[in-house]
């Protein structure tokens, strides 16, 4: 249930998921679940798309002379 909705978020997850989150977890956790799910939609892609770059800059351009 948890994986659901972290993942369809609080708008698009199915009703019967949405009753069993909401009813069974206080309303911080449901704040922190709906927070965490923002970051792993928005800000988590962000951040590997930098650590991809970086990766590849990092190397210097002796690595890329070679290739």
């Amino acid at each position: 249930m948890l994986l659901e909705y972290l993942t369809a978020g609080p708008h698009a997850a199915s009703a019967s998921t949405l009753r069993t989150v909401t009813a069974s977890l206080p309303d911080d956790c449901v704040k922190a679940l709906n927070l965490l799910h923002d970051w792993l939609n928005t800000l988590l892609p962000h951040c590997l798309s930098k650590v991809r770059g970086f990766g590849w800059s990092a190397r210097g351009t002796s690595c890329s002379r070679k290739a």
